[in-house]
């Protein structure tokens, strides 16, 4: 087996993002250059995909996103797999994903595409906060300006649960999580300001309805 894998891996590193650097003989999966370091133009030593339980692609397949090693994200073309914005090198930042000072998203800001939109995702404020941010990237994403809005104010949730929830700063899925694959159903996990948990909330989106809640001070990898 391990001979067999050995003489499908490709010997040198993707040079093109218009043409496959070579060609899977078992699946017939066509390997493309997608990113490289000075994509950004900003010092980069690497540009690639969040994590394997995010979704870099948008529902309808035609963006991705990525992080680097600034804690940016930028956004690609799926098709043409060029950084928009600018185009490759061409200008450092947000790669069309960001609308310039606190109203980017962090490095530790859980991206999430909306479920339905193309041109539309979620965040939280860096390593959590009491708010998760909608930004509409515009329909012709790199060129279009984004705009911003409060999607979910914790506080307003949270208030309806008692007075064990008042000290919550940061809901968040820790940070590795995400929800269910229609968008409406998040499992949060509650914290201080210091990071210590408060307790976890099922939360619907669409109705915005708390379907459960529980105070502990146990604390998962992630939600």
């Amino acid at each position: 087996f391990r001979s067999r894998l050995a003489q499908t891996r490709p010997t040198t590193k993707p040079s093109s993002n218009s043409s496959p650097n070579y060609t899977d003989p078992w699946y017939g999966a066509k390997v493309f250059l997608s990113t490289l370091p000075n994509d950004g133009n900003d010092s980069l030593r690497y540009i690639l995909q969040e994590y394997s339980r995010k979704r870099p692609w948008n529902c309808n397949n035609t963006l991705f996103y990525t992080v680097s090693s600034n804690g940016f994200h930028y956004l690609y073309d799926a098709n043409t797999r060029v950084r928009l914005n600018g185009g490759r090198t061409s200008s450092p930042g947000l790669g069309a994903l960001g609308i310039g000072g606190t109203s980017r998203p962090g490095s530790n800001a859980e991206f999430i595409w909306h479920p339905t939109d193309p041109h539309r995702y979620w965040n939280t404020d860096d390593n959590g906060g009491m708010n998760v941010y909608e930004t509409y990237i515009g329909p012709i994403p790199g060129v279009s300006t984004p705009s911003r809005t409060v999607h979910i104010s914790w506080a307003n949730v949270l208030s309806t649960l008692g007075a064990g929830w008042s000290q919550a700063a940061r809901v968040s899925w820790s940070p590795e999580g995400r929800p269910s694959d229609d968008g409406y159903v998040w499992g949060m996990e509650v914290q201080r300001a210091d990071f210590t948990t408060i307790g976890f909330i099922g939360y619907r989106e669409n109705t915005n309805t708390v379907l459960w809640s529980v105070l502990t001070n146990n604390k998962p990898n992630h939600c």
